[in-house]
């Protein structure tokens, strides 16, 4: 099984933005439970011949990826990706780039797994620091059952 996970950051590798610290570490869980290694996505990302792609983004209240995220979607071909499974940073649970993401995807026929992880990293409308301990671990059991039960 050849596993993607690629995480979209603010700014640049060189440059980092604030709040990267959390798509990296929830990138790296994932990529644990998924057998493979993270890759931040960077303007020439070519994803081939994978069977899952786990892709990660902070998300806007509107339930969009950032653009790098979505460029990277768009270019994406069911002959290159057999599943696209989402694992995002938001403000709240209830804000999920689900709707975004498949309507991308339609026109290109990539399935894209029903359910998104979704780390929560406010608290009464404050911003709190990077991924919990527990959130890494759910993070990664999330991607080891996505792999289990995808019969891919």
């Amino acid at each position: 099984m050849k596993n993607a996970v690629l995480f979209s950051i603010k700014g640049s590798e060189e440059k980092p933005a604030a709040g990267n610290d959390k798509i990296k570490a929830l990138a790296r869980s994932i990529a644990a439970g998924a057998n493979a290694t993270p890759f931040p996505i960077g303007k020439h990302t070519f994803v081939s011949e994978k069977d899952i792609l786990f892709i990660g983004s902070e998300v806007s209240g509107g339930g969009k990826l950032n653009r790098t995220a979505r460029r990277v979607l768009k270019e994406l071909t069911n002959k290159e990706v057999k599943l696209v499974v989402l694992f995002t940073v938001a403000k709240s649970e209830a804000i999920s780039a689900l709707p975004n993401v498949k309507q991308i995807l339609s026109s290109s026929n990539v399935p894209v797994h029903e359910e998104e992880f979704v780390c929560v990293r406010t608290s009464g409308g404050k911003k709190i620091g990077p991924p919990s301990d527990e959130d890494l671990q759910r993070a990664k059991q999330f991607a080891t059952d996505v792999v289990k039960q995808s019969g891919i």
